[in-house]
């Protein structure tokens, strides 16, 4: 049987020839490599669940948190496109490192007080 294109748009997505996706990397691996890139030695990897809602679809969010000697913590993060390839995702490490470290700035900026305020809601 030969498999034709369909014409009208199908009610579900259909999937994607494997052979054909571009190879990406695995999460950790993606963290480690910019956490070895940032400027800010306090940033760390952030292990738990990602809040629903932060990332879109098409990106694959990644997590990193912040503690200030007051002792709150924020969470950091950037986007990866999902189907980005390995070349273009090493190509961006560079970049999200920057974005963490200027994440990692503002929060540090803030006094203590505003961290307490801001972990209250």
């Amino acid at each position: 049987m030969k498999y034709s294109t369909p014409t009208a748009p199908h009610p579900f997505p259909l999937p994607r020839d494997p052979a054909n996706m571009p190879q990406t990397m695995e999460r950790d691996q993606l963290q480690q490599l910019i956490l070895d890139s940032v400027e800010d030695s306090g940033i760390a990897s952030f292990k738990g669940r990602v809040p629903v809602g932060l990332g879109r679809s098409t990106a694959r969010a990644l997590m990193f948190k912040i503690t200030c000697h007051c002792g709150v913590t924020a969470m950091l993060s950037v986007d990866t496109p999902e189907d980005a390839s390995e070349e273009r995702t090493l190509e961006m490490v560079p970049h999200l490192a920057k974005a963490l470290d200027n994440q990692a700035s503002q929060f540090r900026r803030f006094p203590c007080e505003a961290h307490s305020r801001m972990s209250m809601g």
